[in-house]
């Protein structure tokens, strides 16, 4: 799969790809953003080359000779290369990004539509584009000496018009450099096709600026005339054309292009290199001389309504295209937030809760030998409390059941021990102490006081029997009920001390 089929948005290093600009035989262009602190947010080219050929050593070293040439060219007319980047998907190029559409795009409009641009545009494109091909031509290097580039690729897919008015060249990317001499392997013809000089196709390696001078020609010739020097159907007799053939005149085409015009791109391809035009800018001269052909050139604004009127619906499109597809980022980034706080809070809470058990266990360690024990003793003293309280509840019911009738009777008529406590009853603790002493504990009658009736009222409560002398010896032993009895100065049963109470 070719990066030109890569799901969009998508994120190299710190810029985001948005939307595919183009692709060729070697790399695809894409329309990328890179942000920056404050919300500085910028628009850029990126240029990835094609998966199958990342590992291609001629491929990565074009690209990098094409980003420290044109990194190098200081020209309103030349695409800018920003920045150079390599990971794991490859080499890729970060260039400035030019709004508009490449002269080839509205060539080929017009061509379909038999019609030809106006002339005044025309001059201005290739016053604009040879001007940065004469800026390449003359890169120098530290030393001050020529480094000899020629592009090689000159063509209309390379030269782009902006809807500000201005075009530029761009893509370096097969440019030699004559310094280098292992800039280009023998038998490698670099270039497209219907561009190529005689020179180039005979001997690849024996190039200068006038190959580009020829390309710059074609490109002149084909946008007078409205249509294509060299046919692409077939490549073999293309090439035997190029090296055989003395190319046509404009004016065979067209018959009212101004003679100045006719001439200077006759001389700009001339076959013998020799007697070729010199220069890119010799030719950008002949071509704007008004007062030569009496052709006015177009001003930004004119190259800039005609790119418009050209590629208006196309560039709309894509601004729709690149909407959608920050539309589509801010709605992944809005799940991945999501996401984010969702991981986060469920983080925070296994940390809190593993914060607080980590604190509990070593509380636990530190304290355990002394405070557990000391919460054992409490609540031992406690159950035991209850336990009393449960065991007397169970044992009112026996020792408050009314006495037989044949019990002995003092001569008073009451039975025997009516109208004082007995001895079992004396031994039970007052009211309020727990709940079985207060079952237990019941007060005596009036029929206490002298001469009180000896029969119960309605209102009184049972005799208890007479019990024996002897009470039980498991209450009277009971331990907990010895040592929750209360003090003689009433105050509340202390609980089990802790062993660890002395120790402190």
């Amino acid at each position: 799969m070719q990066r030109a089929d890569l799901d969009l948005p998508r994120t190299l290093g710190r810029y985001e790809l948005l939307v595919r600009l183009g692709s060729g035989g070697m790399a695809a262009v894409y329309l990328a953003r890179v942000r920056a602190s404050g919300g500085f947010e910028r628009e850029v080219a990126v240029k990835l080359t094609h998966p199958h050929l990342c590992d291609d050593p001629e491929l990565v070293a074009s690209l990098l000779r094409e980003a420290r040439i044109a990194a190098r060219i200081r020209h309103p007319n030349v695409v800018p290369v920003l920045d150079v980047v390599e990971d794991t998907t490859g080499v890729f190029l970060v260039m400035e990004y030019v709004e508009g559409e490449a002269l080839s795009a509205v060539a080929r409009r017009e061509r379909a539509a038999g019609a030809r641009a106006p002339l005044p545009v025309v001059l201005r494109v290739l016053g604009d584009s040879l001007a940065g091909l004469h800026a390449a031509h003359e890169l120098r290097g530290d030393d001050g000496a020529l480094l000899g580039v020629v592009h090689r690729d000159f063509s209309p897919q390379n030269v782009l018009l902006g809807i500000d008015g201005i075009a530029r060249l761009t893509d370096f990317g097969v440019a030699k450099v004559a310094a280098l001499s292992s800039s280009t392997r023998s038998g490698f013809i670099k270039g497209k096709l219907g561009y190529l000089s005689p020179e180039q196709v005979r001997s690849p390696r024996d190039v200068d600026r006038r190959a580009d001078v020829w390309a710059a020609g074609v490109m002149a010739w084909e946008l007078l005339a409205g249509q294509l020097l060299y046919p692409r159907e077939d490549e073999a007799a293309t090439l035997l054309r190029i090296v055989t053939e003395e190319p046509p005149r404009v004016r065979s085409i067209w018959p009212d292009v101004p003679p100045a015009l006719d001439d200077a791109i006759a001389e700009a391809l001339r076959m013998d290199r020799d007697a070729r035009m010199p220069t890119a800018d010799e030719l950008r001269r002949r071509l704007l001389d008004r007062a030569a052909h009496g052709v006015p050139v177009a001003e930004a604004s004119e190259l800039a309504a005609y790119v418009e009127r050209c590629t208006g619906d196309k560039l709309r499109e894509r601004r729709r295209s690149i909407e959608a597809a920050l539309s589509r980022r801010a709605a992944d980034l809005r799940v991945v937030v999501r996401g984010e706080r969702s991981a986060a809070v469920d983080a925070a809470g296994v940390e809190r809760t593993r914060t607080e058990l980590t604190a509990t266990t070593a509380e636990g360690t530190a304290g355990g030998s002394r405070h557990g024990r000391r919460a054992l003793a409490w609540w031992s003293g406690l159950a035991a409390i209850a336990a009393t309280g449960v065991g007397a509840a169970f044992l009112a019911p026996t020792l408050l059941r009314p006495a037989p009738s044949s019990l002995p009777v003092e001569p008073s008529g009451m039975p025997t021990g009516a109208g004082r406590p007995s001895a079992a009853t004396e031994s039970l603790p007052p009211a309020g102490d727990s709940i079985g002493s207060a079952i237990a504990h019941v007060p005596s009658s009036s029929a206490s006081e002298p001469g009180a009736s000896s029969a119960p009222g309605p209102m009184a409560a049972p005799r208890p029997p007479a019990p024996s002398r002897r009470s039980p010896p498991h209450r009277a032993s009971h331990p907990v009920r010895a040592s929750s009895s209360p003090s003689a100065s009433g105050a509340r049963p202390a609980l089990p001390s802790d062993p660890l109470d002395d120790a402190r």
